[in-house]
């Protein structure tokens, strides 16, 4: 799924939203296998002289918080040796919340000020999303849509602005930084009940 050189650092930090199932979930899963593989194969073929002194961190954000900390635990169960893969924070709420949006700046404060732990890779995936009102129409919109427009726009758009902003302040210092944004196919092709989707998702495309 991931190609070899995915990985840019001994100490990486994956923040991904909407973790708690479907994509994001599957993605912090595979990303903590692969990463784990990836080092034991290093290790292996260079036993002398390969660093060993790596590790995996994550900060995990959705609005449904046990099952985040059961994503937490499975992720902890693929360690490599020792505390090397393990979950920084959980951030529970919804991205259209600005209590969220200073909970996510108040971690990236913290895991910046923490000397103790250099980070020499940070990765944020932005895949938490909805679809929006399905059954309204382009057309049915009109002079009284503007408030259900702009929460759709502050979820799935404004959020991702805030937080990539946040994240490329506070990690200025770090070498290698990766915004991943998931968006599809609706990007490039109109869909019947999707208007509000379709222009939430194709501004991740161009």
């Amino acid at each position: 799924m991931f190609p070899s050189n995915v990985w840019l650092g001994h100490h990486v930090c994956v923040m991904i939203t909407g973790a708690s199932r479907g994509l994001g979930r599957q993605l912090a899963l595979s990303l903590a296998q692969h990463f784990a593989d990836y080092h034991r194969r290093r290790v292996a073929d260079s036993p002398a002289t390969a660093d060993t002194d790596y590790s995996l961190s994550f900060v995990l954000l959705s609005r449904d918080g046990p099952a985040l900390q059961t994503l937490s635990q499975e992720l902890s169960a693929i360690d490599i040796d020792g505390q090397r893969i393990h979950t920084v924070d959980i951030i529970c709420g919804s991205l259209d919340d600005h209590m969220t949006i200073q909970s996510f700046e108040r971690t990236c404060e913290t895991i910046a000020a923490d000397t103790g732990r250099a980070y020499d890779q940070l990765v944020i995936v932005h895949n938490a999303g909805s679809l929006g009102d399905v059954c309204q129409l382009t057309a049915d919109y009109g002079s009284d849509s503007g408030a259900k427009i702009a929460a759709y726009l502050a979820l799935n758009l404004t959020s991702v602005m805030q937080m990539t902003g946040i994240f490329l302040r506070h990690f200025r210092a770090v070498q290698h930084k990766t915004i991943v944004n998931i968006t599809s196919l609706a990007a490039v092709s109109a869909f019947k009940g999707l208007s509000l989707y379709c222009i939430g998702v194709v501004c991740f495309v161009y």
